[in-house]
């Protein structure tokens, strides 16, 4: 493996056939074996597959494309970008491991340097302010290319190109957050993902006829509602935030309309609270202060509402000190500058935004819908603390399992021996010697939040909170020496032990 992958790093630039030939046959042996997986890390497999978005710098850069990429069509390109992205995601899927190391080591190091030296994206990492008689425009073009196949994507003539690549490329990226490549419903997510959202709202209404005054019946459907996405490589989603900004043209208008769009699919992805724990995780709430500082300050700005709208739902979840003070100096209201500080902002700003003034109200209403209670059950009266789900289905999991907390052994009960291969040992990993319970005592915190308790004249189901289990020789069965659970008859927590 190390030998093909050195051989598409050395090959030209635009051996594209050959990258192609060698990036297939990984990815049959990446979809088969662990193992294969594994040994693609440990060979720099990741590096090496992305080095070949570095030696294809220029390729979609329409004004100023180095010669070597004039004669290529531009399928090939996408063909070979696509097997990219495919190639790397498909290395992860099942690899924790691997997972981490591309999130720490390419997504929030190389992987938008890397985006952007093809030519389709600017430099800019922050979002500019933008005139008053701007407006977002042709998003429901945007929505057609983002959710075509890579390979049949229209090409609209009033659409300049660079734009177009930008759009496909953030619909890879989009992918790989989601794991979709390979998988059947490859074009599902995407198709209904931003369609909840009100511009494109506005955008079906205004097609309709405005000679007819009763919208036309829409047809009965059945069909179970669509989940929302389930972001699994958050760093990606980060990467996409970084690479907003850098949607740039000649044609402001439009280049506004492609980041007021790729914003709502953003904002699609922190719709459930799942997805906002895992980007909270990630640090997107400081991230979306840092990149998109103009537009959370600015009410007016077309893209005030998507981000404000991801900060209000993401600090629902968690808000890290730091980010909250720089969403309260947004603007320096009431002269909130740091001292060591001023005197630049001062003399940098221009009249209308020197520091001081009220804050905003739209900063206020920020805050109150960060810090309000509300659960749609329950009509506003309660929020529900992050937790830990306990998927309940016929193919979900039932609990958590915990085997670290006491390696145990047959010879003798109560008593932690040595992690090590010995056959006597049952259960437990790790390493030294360990005495169970421990002498400094155990801590278990969590909340659980309980939808609905089953019947309980039909079917008194306990939830059960936490099970300690011990293996004795003598008993053949293991002993639950320390239970919580809570009874479905009464709402009653039940503590018993078997010591």
């Amino acid at each position: 493996m190390g030998t093909l992958l050195g051989m598409m790093h050395s090959a030209p630039p635009d051996a594209l056939d050959l990258k192609s030939h060698i990036l297939r046959s990984l990815l049959m042996c990446l979809r088969e074996s662990h193992r294969t997986r594994t040994v693609f890390r440990k060979v720099g497999g990741f590096v090496y597959v992305m080095s070949v978005l570095v030696s294809m710098e220029g390729c979609l850069n329409t004004k100023n494309k180095p010669e070597q990429w004039e004669n290529i069509s531009r399928n090939d390109i996408l063909s070979l970008l696509h097997m990219v992205f495919n190639t790397v995601t498909v290395a992860m899927r099942f690899e924790p491991a691997n997972a981490k190391f591309f999130h720490h080591e390419i997504c929030f190091t190389s992987l938008c340097d890397s985006i952007r030296l093809l030519g389709c994206f600017s430099c800019q990492q922050t979002v500019e302010e933008v005139e008053d008689n701007l407006h977002p425009k042709e998003e429901g073009i945007f929505h057609s290319i983002f959710i075509s196949n890579y390979l049949e994507t229209p090409f609209p003539e009033h659409i300049p190109l660079e734009l177009t690549y930008a759009c496909i490329l953030l619909r890879m990226l989009y992918d790989i957050a989601l794991d979709s490549y390979d998988k059947s419903a490859n074009n599902s997510c995407a198709t209904t993902l931003a369609l909840k959202s009100p511009s494109h709202r506005r955008q079906l209404e205004q097609n309709t006829s405005p000679g007819l005054k009763r919208m036309p019946i829409t047809p009965l459907n059945l069909a179970p509602a669509t989940p929302d996405p389930t972001v699994v490589h958050s760093g990606v989603v980060v990467a996409m935030l970084h690479l907003l900004p850098s949607i740039q043209h000649e044609n402001d208008q439009l280049a506004l309309s492609l980041q007021a769009f790729i914003s709502e699919v953003l904002k699609s992805l922190v719709r459930s609270e799942r997805n906002q724990q895992v980007m909270c995780e990630a640090g997107l709430p400081g991230e979306l202060i840092k990149c998109g500082r103009v537009a959370l300050e600015e009410e007016t700005h077309p893209l005030h509402p998507a981000l404000q709208y991801m900060l209000e739902r993401l600090a629902a979840q968690t808000l890290e000190p730091k980010d909250l003070r720089e969403f309260l100096r947004l603007g320096d209201p009431l002269c909130t500058v740091p001292i060591e500080n001023f005197e630049s902002v001062m003399t940098s700003r221009p009249p209308h935004k020197k520091p001081g003034g009220p804050v905003p109200l739209t900063r206020v209403k920020t805050l109150v819908s960060m810090t309000t209670p509300r659960d749609f059950r329950l009509h506003g009266a309660a929020i529900l603390p992050p937790f830990v789900e306990f998927d309940m289905s016929a193919e979900g999991f039932g609990c958590l399992f915990l085997p670290s907390i006491a390696p145990q052994s047959l010879s003798g009960p109560g008593v932690a021996v040595n992690a090590s291969p010995d056959p006597s040992v049952v259960g437990g990993i790790g390493s030294g010697d360990r005495i169970f319970p421990p002498q400094t005592g155990l801590t278990f915190a969590t909340w659980v939040c309980v939808d609905k308790y089953s019947d309980p004249r039909t079917d008194p189901h306990c939830v059960r909170l936490l099970t300690i289990v011990r293996h004795v020789p003598v008993k053949e069965e293991p002993v639950a020496c320390l239970s919580f659970v809570l009874s479905a008859r009464d709402k009653a927590i039940i503590v018993s032990t078997q010591e």
